[in-house]
């Protein structure tokens, strides 16, 4: 048996035997608290413009976040950094790159929620300083493509993360995931994100959860759409699909992410909508997302090496 095929295997186990140490950490919610919950917003313009769908194409450098198994595909070294803002001075931050090498693709990405400005008091009422709280999570991921016996493309990923929270709590994770080409222009994707180690004293977890995925792509058009599964926390569950149509460097998206933990907010919510294009290699991507009355998110990303992306 060859090393890769080993490593397809162990991969395959992994999947199977994570769902129960997920329903493991589930069980003890009483005493530890779930942490990085940052980590379930979307990353990039071109996936939040198709309402957050994105774990059955995960086709440039912010595979990690979507689902590693999406690294297996890329053919050339990329990068990307997007910048969200949602008022207020709130925000979510990227950059990530991509490496591919002979064995895989070695990935790593830095990803920030920064909450604004807050000035501090004494007992008396007094200004005594400023601090500006934010979290973060540090990533790397390997992807291995299929062996030469699987003649479908696709491949497995592996990610670890450590995430921090204003300074205050931490805690390290993993992922695990698949993209693979089902033939005619459709490609699935299944990913077991972000499960941390438990305890049974008082703690912190990061929120787990299952994505399934998968999307076609023809011509100058693409579908997607992800079912999300939280394992720890009920709301956060949810369906989101979209869609993308180019004419020449030029891209139009638009999507629809039902989560049922927003229906009792009111406002225009779960509709997103974005636009794209390609100068000299470089996709320039723009998603407008509103989350009712809560804030609207506008997000800028710039993506270097998507093209060269087979799935």
């Amino acid at each position: 048996m060859t090393a890769r095929w080993r490593a397809v295997l162990l991969g395959s186990a992994v999947l199977a035997a994570l769902p129960v140490a997920c329903e493991a950490e589930e069980r003890i919610m009483g005493s530890t608290r779930v942490i990085g919950t940052f980590l379930l917003r979307g990353i990039g313009g071109r996936p939040s413009g198709m309402g957050e769908a994105y774990g059955a194409l995960a086709d440039d450098a912010t595979a990690p976040v979507w689902n590693p198994g999406g690294l297996a595909g890329l053919t050339r070294a990329g990068a990307a950094a997007m910048y969200d803002a949602s008022g207020e001075n709130m925000g979510l931050r990227y950059l990530g790159g991509a490496l591919p090498m002979a064995q895989g693709c070695l990935a790593a990405s830095l990803t920030t929620m920064h909450y604004g400005g807050f000035d501090g008091f004494d007992e008396l009422g007094r200004r005594t300083n400023w601090f500006a709280p934010f979290d973060l999570s540090g990533l790397v991921a390997w992807g291995i493509k299929n062996p030469p016996g699987i003649k479908r493309r696709g491949g497995l990923g592996f990610a670890f993360e450590y995430v921090n929270v204003a300074g205050e709590a931490s805690n390290v994770g993993g992922s695990v995931g698949t993209v693979q080409d089902a033939g005619n222009g459709v490609t699935v994707g299944a990913a077991i994100q972000h499960l941390s180690p438990g305890g049974g004293g008082p703690g912190t977890i990061l929120p787990a959860l299952v994505r399934m995925s998968a999307a076609w792509s023809g011509g100058p058009a693409t579908l997607v759409a992800d079912g999300v599964f939280g394992l720890q926390d009920a709301s956060q569950r949810w369906l989101a699909a979209g869609g993308e149509a180019r004419a020449g460097s030029l891209s139009l998206r638009a999507g629809y992410k039902y989560m049922p933990a927003l229906a009792s907010v009111g406002g225009f919510k779960g509709v997103t909508a974005g636009a794209g294009v390609v100068l000299r290699g470089l996709d320039i991507d723009y998603a407008y997302q509103p989350v009712g009355s809560l804030a609207t998110s506008h997000r800028i990303s710039l993506v270097y090496g998507r093209r060269a992306v087979t799935p």
